[in-house]
């Protein structure tokens, strides 16, 4: 089963929004969205059942555990890669493998609280912050293109 969410993970949750979205930003938010869509659609019932896996196989399974980190890192490069698209707009100081770190860290932790309360708000809070920590990063960089006095 494992094996097999690897291989749908960008059919079903990258490509879709490469294929609509343009900006590498705004495809990691819309990755992020599809999730939401998902939680919402299934009264916040539904969640990633790697992370499922995760919390109750790994640590009784190493092939499991590999599995589920084979699955986590994918979906972890699938983000980096829209943020290396998007390196000349992050100032040059960002981390592209600890940003996506921290991109599926939201939306895994967003997801796993909107189940346990049955309520989405814990998941668009979670996106809405990282939403300003980026828009924070944008202007940073933005900032240090401007000339002096200009």
């Amino acid at each position: 089963m494992l094996e097999r969410y690897k291989e749908l993970l960008h059919p079903l949750v990258f490509d879709p929004v490469l294929a609509r979205v343009e900006d590498p930003i705004d495809r990691i938010f819309g990755v992020l969205d599809g999730y939401r869509r998902m939680l919402t659609g299934s009264g916040c019932t539904l969640g990633c059942p790697v992370a499922a896996l995760a919390l109750e196989m790994s640590e009784k399974s190493e092939a499991v555990r590999t599995l589920v980190a084979e699955n986590f890192e994918a979906w972890r490069l699938g983000i980096r890669q829209c943020l290396i698209d998007a390196r000349r707009r992050l100032p040059r100081d960002v981390d592209p493998d600890s940003l996506a770190t921290l991109v599926l860290t939201v939306m895994e932790g967003g997801v796993l609280q909107a189940r346990t309360h049955h309520r989405i708000e814990p998941f668009d809070s979670s996106v809405a912050q990282l939403r300003d920590y980026f828009d924070r990063l944008l202007t940073r960089r933005r900032r240090s293109f401007k000339k002096p006095g200009g």
